[in-house]
C-alpha cells in the first residue's frame, strides 16, 4: 500500500488488498477473529483443547491493520472492513490480556504457555493505543 502511495499507481493497492483478504479468509477464525499461523494449526489444540493463536504473528496482523487504516482512504472500498476487522481483534485481544499487562505465547492458551510473550505483547499495544485515539 505504501508503494501505491509513493508511485501514484492503484495497481499496488488492489494487489495488497486482494492479497490480505485471501489471507484473511483462509487464516482467520471468525469464532475468536484471530489468526492462525498456519494451515498445520487449524485442528492443534492444547492440553486443555484451546486452539493455538500465535501471539507475535497475530499482533504483526494487528499492527498491520493500524498502519493500513492510517494510509488507507477512509472512502476506500475495503476501509470500512478493515475497520471491522480491527475492532473484532482488538475486543478479543483485550479481552484475553494476562493480569500482569502482557499476552501468552498462545494467546487462548494461558496456562500450557505461561511465559509472556513480549514481542506479541508489544504488537498489541500499539494496535491498542492507537484505538484509543480515535
Amino acid at each position: 500500500m505504501q508503494l501505491s502511495l509513493a508511485t501514484g499507481e492503484e495497481r499496488y493497492l488492489a494487489y495488497a488488498d486482494k492479497e490480505f483478504w485471501a489471507t484473511h479468509d483462509y487464516l482467520l477464525d471468525p469464532e475468536f477473529s484471530l489468526f492462525y499461523r498456519d494451515s498445520r494449526y487449524f485442528t492443534r489444540r492444547d492440553e486443555e483443547g484451546n486452539k493455538l493463536f500465535w501471539s507475535r504473528g497475530n499482533g504483526w496482523v494487528f499492527a498491520g491493520l493500524v498502519n493500513i487504516l492510517k494510509i488507507l482512504p477512509e472512502d476506500h472500498p475495503s476501509y470500512s472492513r478493515y475497520l471491522k476487522l480491527y475492532g473484532d481483534m482488538a475486543s478479543t485481544i483485550a479481552d484475553i490480556q494476562r493480569d500482569n499487562g502482557l499476552w501468552s505465547v498462545s494467546l487462548l492458551a494461558k496456562e500450557a504457555y505461561p511465559a509472556p510473550e513480549t514481542s506479541g505483547s508489544s504488537f498489541m499495544v500499539y494496535g491498542l493505543a492507537w484505538g484509543g485515539e480515535q
